[in-house]
């Protein structure tokens, strides 16, 4: 009984160990107010039509490259299968000691948003994605 009792305590506590790390992802917050400490703890994913959407991109690791490109994608709700469209693109540049990028988005049209971070080098597998919802 020791034996058992031994045992799948030291397989717990082995598969804990091997299963139980956390990954550091990147992460994009958004919200109806200028980003700083307070807002930050409390994002918003709907927003109204004609309000600012200010984010912030955090990655704890830090960004590889000091070029990244943001593309904010629409979601359209009138085709099937829902139709996707780039309502815009921008390239910025991110100070290399900043793990953080900080800037807003003015949408005219309601509806759902995807907004992508890439490197500018691979524009085909996105660092992380946002979506937040535009309402009439």
């Amino acid at each position: 009984m020791l034996k058992k009792f031994l045992f799948i305590g030291l397989s717990t506590l082995f598969l804990t160990l091997l299963c139980g790390c956390e990954k550091e992802t990147p992460i994009i917050l958004f919200n109806n107010q200028e980003i700083n400490k307070t807002t930050i703890q409390a994002p918003v994913d709907f927003f109204e039509l004609g309000e600012t959407t200010h984010f912030v991109v955090f990655n704890p690791k830090g960004f590889e490259y000091p070029y990244l490109r943001l593309q904010l994608i629409k979601k359209e709700t009138k085709v099937q299968n829902w139709g996707f469209k780039i309502a815009a693109s921008k390239d910025v540049k991110i100070e290399s000691s900043k793990n953080y990028y900080i800037d807003k988005i003015n949408v005219s049209q309601a509806g759902t948003y995807i907004l992508s971070l890439f490197y500018l080098n691979d524009l085909n597998r996105p660092i992380v994605r946002g979506m937040f919802v535009v309402k009439k």
